[in-house]
């Protein structure tokens, strides 16, 4: 008996083949920096990178002994040059790329100040939430995406930027 990709949300998890050795484990910290008029950094992956060409957040893998947040904020310091501020938990999710390797994303937001420029290493943009949905990025940032709609991130934006 053969099943089709299960989907669950905005991912698509493959039915677990059968392996003789555990998948490899990775756990992904993305950091989405908003500014005050509530766009988002985008950053283009590079030809010699995985997924050439997609539009995807600033974030990596977890250093040894390094917490989620901790890993959030480094990569966006060392991806962008930003040091964002007023960091929030925005949700998590789990890819099997069917390639022996399960990916765990943690997904913080931050607070981009706007004389704070980035100087990406990679080409980048500053998107609205609303046209996020037609650029190409990798499948797994739909669920972040529609997060990012919700009435809390306004709500946060707009409690960090009302302040004198």
């Amino acid at each position: 008996m053969s099943f089709g990709p299960i989907i669950a949300g905005s991912f698509i998890l493959k039915k677990p083949a059968k392996r003789s050795v555990p998948p490899e484990q990775h756990v992904v910290a993305l950091a989405i920096a908003l500014r005050r008029d509530g766009q988002v950094l985008l950053l283009q992956r590079r030809k010699d990178q995985t997924l050439p060409g997609l539009w995807t957040f600033p974030g990596g893998k977890l250093e040894d002994g390094e917490a989620p947040l901790q890993a959030a904020v480094r990569e966006l310091q060392e991806e962008t040059g930003i040091r964002g501020t007023h960091w929030r938990h925005l949700g998590k999710g789990f890819v099997d790329t069917g390639q022996d390797l399960h990916l765990h994303f943690v997904v913080f937001i931050c607070f981009s100040p706007d004389d704070e420029p980035p100087a990406p290493e990679s080409p980048h943009c500053w998107c609205s939430r609303s046209a996020l949905t037609s650029l190409d990025m990798p499948d797994v940032n739909q669920r972040f995406i529609r997060l990012l709609q919700e009435p809390m991130v306004d709500t946060w934006l707009h409690e960090i930027t009302s302040r004198p």
